[in-house]
């Protein structure tokens, strides 16, 4: 439907777009929450409203208690944001309907022009999918394979003398070896000390307990780069219960701690931004674009007349190019011939109200 880039065409610089940057928040599929100090919903995206099961009125107002199945821990919780600024953890939240899942919350303080503490913004991340990923992989050698073979987490396990059991490919990856190319190798040959340390404890605590362990901390591979991580220890057993391995999965959350340290840049004035999306993200388009430009989904606005007025970088660099070769440009410019027909119907529909 589209064409690659073949030249480098002159364009405008990138429009004004509040309306389509609040509608990226909006439209996210993290949950995004702006609360009160005291916990208290002011704004709920629609992930969030799905997430947990409620409408949008009967959200507003709802403590943060509500969403956890724990509400007893919300008070620190909170006590932590607003004494650090910040918090990034997995915990079990709750869902309207009672059910419980594994969530990973992302939060940070919100000031306004002043410095003063004005809110939270809270992102959630369901991670169910994660978990029951991880449920069938222990089930199934067969399934694992193919699984953890095709899963962008670091997946592997490892032995009680702390070797490399086996890996996949993302987990070789890292390392800048082929498939099986770091099974038998121990720790100390993959990390530096202080990380080799740190992993033996928890693979010790967990052959010791026989309990699952997750913890969110810092990876440095050997003569590689320092990564933000999530990590989960699970025992391997076997028919007599007996913990024979340590399976493993780490999630690299650098792009989101990156992100997380955006919003904290962009927190002041953002409850204002949030809570009265229409007139303050005029006057707060660029925190808005910024938050935009962190999303991994690619957003394409176009006017009436099919002239291209915004595309975020993910968008841009799917299709090939930069985002100021594409702002100015109408869309029929990245469409083959088939695909210029098709949206000359569509966006003739669009004008008389047809969708």
């Amino acid at each position: 439907m589209h064409k690659r880039k073949q030249s480098k065409p002159r364009v405008k610089s990138a429009l004004a777009m509040p309306r389509v940057l609040a509608q990226a928040v909006e439209n996210a599929f993290d949950g995004i929450c702006m609360m009160d100090m005291q916990g208290r919903v002011v704004y709920a995206n629609r992930a969030a409203l799905a997430m947990f099961g409620y409408g949008r009125k009967e959200a507003h107002g709802l403590r943060l208690g509500k969403f956890a199945a724990h509400p007893g821990k919300v008070p620190e919780i909170l006590k932590t944001i607003k004494a650090t600024g910040r918090l990034n953890s997995t915990r079990i939240g709750l869902r309207k309907s009672g059910e419980k899942f594994p969530v990973l919350i992302t939060a940070s303080l919100v000031r306004d022009n002043a410095g003063r503490k004005t809110g939270i913004l809270v992102i959630f991340r369901d991670l169910t999918g994660d978990r029951e990923a991880e449920r069938k992989l222990r089930e199934s050698e067969s399934k694992y394979q193919a699984l953890v073979d095709s899963a962008k987490d670091f997946i592997y396990s490892v032995g009680k003398d702390y070797r490399v059991l086996a890996a996949n490919k993302a987990a070789n990856a890292l390392f800048g070896r082929k498939p099986g190319g770091i099974t038998g190798k121990k720790l100390g040959d993959l990390f530096v000390p202080a990380v080799a340390a740190r992993y033996a404890r928890g693979i010790r605590q967990v052959f010791r307990t026989g309990k699952e362990l997750s913890a969110e901390n810092d990876l440095q591979p050997k003569k590689r780069g320092r990564r933000s991580i999530d990590t989960i220890l699970t025992p391997v057993k076997d028919s007599s219960g007996r913990v024979i391995s340590v399976l493993g999965v780490t999630r690299d959350i650098t792009r989101l701690k990156q992100a997380e340290d955006e919003v904290r840049r962009l927190n002041k004035g953002l409850e204002k931004i949030i809570s009265e999306r229409t007139e303050e993200l005029r006057s707060s388009e660029k925190k808005y674009r910024l938050l935009l430009e962190n999303l991994q989904e690619g957003v394409w606005a176009i006017d009436a007349e099919g002239v291209t007025v915004y595309v975020n970088s993910s968008m841009a660099r799917m299709m090939g190019y930069a985002v100021r070769e594409m702002t100015g440009k109408k869309v029929t410019c990245f469409l083959d011939a088939g695909g210029r027909e098709i949206f000359k119907g569509k966006l003739k529909n669009r004008r008389r109200g047809i969708r």
